[in-house]
């Protein structure tokens, strides 16, 4: 009676542990990436990655929705915080029906304020709407 008390929980435990990391496998879809400027950022300072600023798209499953909003992810200006104050909050609302854009900007002390700022209203919705319709997002 013993043993079955104890392989109950390891058991339990195990397909525990055997769903999460299938619910992790299957999360890793790709997302578009919209980039801000095509033609080259304003003040870059390089094409690398981080020279170009780009927004990545979170869409809900159920379409066409009426909302969206741009997340800029903090960092204080030196790092980005993509995981858990970009994509995290993109993915919670999706699961609320809204759209959501994750915004890939320049850091300092590569870049000073007037170039972020500058991503920051490029990527505005209004800015977009234009793209976006075209792809139909």
């Amino acid at each position: 009676m013993k043993k079955v008390h104890i392989l109950l929980p390891v058991a339990f435990c195990s397909l525990l542990l055997f769903l999460a990391t299938r619910v992790e496998a299957g999360d890793e879809e790709k997302h578009a990436v919209i980039t801000l400027w095509p033609e080259g950022a304003p003040l870059a300072k390089g094409v690398a990655d981080d020279d170009v600023p780009n927004l990545t798209v979170y869409l809900p499953r159920r379409l066409p929705c009426r909302a969206a909003v741009v997340v800029l992810p903090g960092g204080g200006y030196t790092i980005l915080a993509r995981d858990h104050e970009g994509r995290q909050p993109a993915e919670w609302l999706n699961n609320l029906g809204v759209a959501a854009f994750a915004l890939q900007y320049r850091l300092g002390p590569k870049y000073h304020y007037s170039a972020i700022a500058r991503c920051a209203a490029r990527c505005s919705l209004r800015s977009r709407r234009r793209q976006c319709l075209r792809h139909r997002y």
